[in-house]
């Protein structure tokens, strides 16, 4: 009988203990949803012409579009936000409305909070962008140490087409398949929208990121390779940060100065005659 009991008593003990001990490495837990961040442009042209005539033209003219991205590090006075480069670049732009328009960048964070950002710089080539935001402090993603191999199951968050809520990110599972020449190919979905999407492993660290499409089979989606990628990330954030920190360091060394010149000025005559001492209690 005694025996029983403890047989009984064993078991229950073994299944309490693989509840508390469950892993929790599941798509939930892993993925950093709160460092995703929807990308918003609105593009307005003072005039839109469509012949040669006067009379072919319209203004005002407002076009908006959608990317994604997501935090890479964040540091004291906002965050840096990796995207693809053609998010960013002006140049068809220029090519087509030369300066008779007004481009304003602003993202929404998790809350839908809305940030301006200002473009850091980036690389049409490799087709990736750095954004700098002020005043932005979510969490920034963990990076992988090194780049996946084929066949790694790989994780995408994004805003096709813009679906974007707090409580709706889009999640994608898919594959990477391999490098060719400067690019990636990952067995992910994307579409308008999908622009600067984050890839994830199996960990929910970086490992790459949504820039383009094939056109006739959008399943496949195109990212830099990881080092490339990586590569221009660090260097333009980190030269950027050093300049942001002197700027810092500079505007208060200018308010020292005038902390302490306004210390030093000379009290007025009779300034001290005109205080009041308080009465006492």
């Amino acid at each position: 009988m005694a025996r029983i009991i403890l047989t009984i008593f064993l078991i229950l003990t073994n299944l309490s203990c693989a509840k508390e001990i469950m892993p929790t490495n599941t798509v939930k837990h892993i993925l950093p949803r709160s460092s995703f961040v929807k990308i918003e442009k609105t593009l307005t042209v003072k005039k839109v012409c469509v012949g040669e005539s006067e009379k072919d033209c319209k203004g005002p003219r407002r076009f908006q579009s959608v990317a994604s991205g997501v935090v890479v590090r964040n540091v004291p006075g906002g965050a840096y936000v990796l995207t693809a480069g053609h998010v960013c670049a002006k140049k068809y732009i220029n090519k087509t409305f030369g300066d008779e328009y007004e481009l304003v960048f602003n993202i929404l964070d998790i809350n839908e909070r809305e940030y301006s950002i200002d473009v850091i710089d980036f690389n049409i080539e490799s087709d990736v962008c750095i954004l700098w935001a002020p005043d932005l402090y979510q969490k920034a993603v963990s990076i992988s140490a090194s780049g996946p191999e084929p066949g790694d199951k790989v994780y995408n968050l994004a805003a096709p087409l813009g679906i974007f809520s707090r409580d709706n990110i889009i999640i994608q599972e898919g594959f990477y398949n391999g490098s060719r020449s400067s690019a990636s190919l990952y067995s992910l979905p994307a579409v308008g929208g999908s622009s600067g999407s984050p890839i994830f492993n199996h960990k929910g660290e970086l490992i790459g990121m949504i820039h383009s499409v094939f056109r006739e089979f959008s399943h496949v989606s195109i990212s830099p390779r990881y080092d490339n990628l990586m590569n221009f990330m660090y260097k333009t954030i980190d030269r950027h940060h050093m300049k942001h920190m002197i700027d810092m360091y500079m505007k208060y060394l200018v308010g020292l100065k005038k902390s302490v010149e306004e210390f030093n000025k000379p009290v007025p005559r009779g300034y001290l005659r005109s205080l009041q001492p308080l009465p006492r209690p």
